[in-house]
Order: structure tokens, then sequence, then C-alpha cells
């Protein structure tokens, strides 16, 4: 949506499992390009914005091999000389200590060792770049799709059921709103001369023990039982130098409800 605001005429190229560059703008191209060399020799080359915002959590191989694949692409077309802006998202795992992280979650130790080799890559870019550290992200996509704990047990609220069972829920985790992260883009994309953008994205903390309960909702409370499950990180998932003036995340986990 912030591509389409930005750059409202701009051709949109995504890549398909297959790993080929797919147009789909308003004027899509028929055939895709397998690679990112076809697509500068076929003469429809302009300067390339790049956002990278995927990642493939399905297994430790497949992380690496589509994040390998991503860094490949950025080399390319920083070596094109094509690339004029960039956009990434890295975590806030980075900012983690990794002594922090419990030896067997070997998936995440993987996905930091990622994360940085991607945080590396853009700072050697000679376009400007935004790559923010996300930590958890609140906002109406993730509870529609269910794709955070928080989602979860906001959903489990509405729907009223009983003896919900939570995994370290006074475990102090960082946020950001989703509409904070649009209005980031939006603000780099649209500027003919942004400046590059790097660190942490926050803006308050939540635990679930939190959302399970807070009468601001007002919807009934949870019957919560402690699981026994341990998450993969020790202590909380904050950033290390947490900003002052932290939001509460009420709003946004209205704005999750209804909007």
């Amino acid at each position: 949506m912030a591509v389409k605001i930005a750059q409202p005429h701009a051709t949109i190229y995504t890549v398909n499992r297959a790993e080929e560059l797919v147009a789909t703008g308003d004027r899509p191209v028929t055939h895709p390009h397998a690679s990112l060399e076809s697509l500068l020799r076929s003469g429809n080359s302009q300067p390339v914005t790049l956002i990278d915002a995927s990642v493939d959590h399905s297994s430790t191989t497949h992380l690496i091999k589509h994040e390998t694949f991503k860094r490949a692409l950025v080399h390319s077309l920083e070596k094109s000389g094509a690339l004029k802006k960039a956009i990434g998202f890295s975590s806030g795992i980075t900012l983690v200590d990794a002594s922090r992280i419990k030896a067997d979650a070997t998936h995440m130790l993987e996905y930091r060792a990622q994360k940085l080799a991607q945080e590396a890559l853009f700072i050697t870019l000679t376009c400007p770049v935004c790559i923010p550290n996300l930590f958890t992200l609140v906002g109406p996509i993730t509870y529609a799709t269910q794709g955070a704990a928080w989602a979860q047990v906001l959903r489990a609220r509405v729907q009223g059921a009983p003896n919900v069972i939570l995994n370290e829920p006074e475990a102090v985790k960082a946020w950001v709103s989703e509409f904070r992260v649009f209005q980031t883009v939006l603000n780099f994309l649209s500027s003919p001369a942004p400046t590059s953008t790097r660190g942490a994205l926050v803006d308050g903390t939540f635990t679930l023990a939190e959302i399970s309960c807070a009468p601001y909702l007002e919807l009934p409370e949870l019957t919560v039982n402690k699981g026994e499950a341990s998450g993969w990180l020790d202590g909380p998932y904050i950033p290390p130098d947490l900003p002052t003036g932290c939001l509460s995340v009420q709003q946004e986990l209205l704005r999750s409800l209804y909007q």
C-alpha cells in the first residue's frame, strides 16, 4: 500500500516460490523473469526501489536458502547501479545478546545470524536505506492472520474461551504498531532524498497477562493456566535502550478489534 501511494505508476515486481521476478503492478508483464539479469536485459529496467519484507520460517534450511537468495539479489542490484532506495526489515533479535538465546533454540540462533548478515549488507549499499529492527508487530493485519501470541490471546477473549494456557504470561515484549511501520516506509518512499533509517522501532511494551485481563478491552477476562513451555529467550524481548515515554498497547488492541 505504501508503494502504491508513494509511487502510483511504478511496476512492482515480487519474487515467487520459483525465485522468478513477476510484475504485479497496473501493467503486469506476461512472462516472469527467471533472474534479475533477465529483467535488466529486458529494456524495462528503471531505477529500482527494493523492499525486502519476506521471511521463510518453515524450516531452518528454507530460512537460510531464502535469505541467501535475497542477499544475492540485493548485491546484484547494487553492482548493476540500478538500486535507488532499499527497504528491509530486520528483527529485534539482532539487538539481543546471543548468550540470552537458549541453546536448544537453534532456529532462532540461525535467524539472528541471517538478520545480522542482512544488516551488514545494507550498511554497504550506496543508496539510502531503511532497515528498522522490529520486535512484535501489533495491529489489525497481525490480528486477522493470528500471526502472534498476543493476537491469539485477544481472540480467545473475544470468543470467551475457557481455561486458556499461556506460556510465559509475564514475559515483557516490545511492540510497534503496524501503522507506524507503514508511516515509516511511506515517508522514506515519498522523500526524493531520504535519510537512511536504522535501529529499533518501538512504541512500548506489553505482556500476554495484560492482554488476557486488561479491563479497557471491555471483554470477559480469560481464565488462564500457566503453561510449562518456555520460549527461545531468557528475559525480556526489548531493545537495550528502551525509549522513554512508552505507549500503552491499548489503542492498537482496540484498533485490531474494530478496524
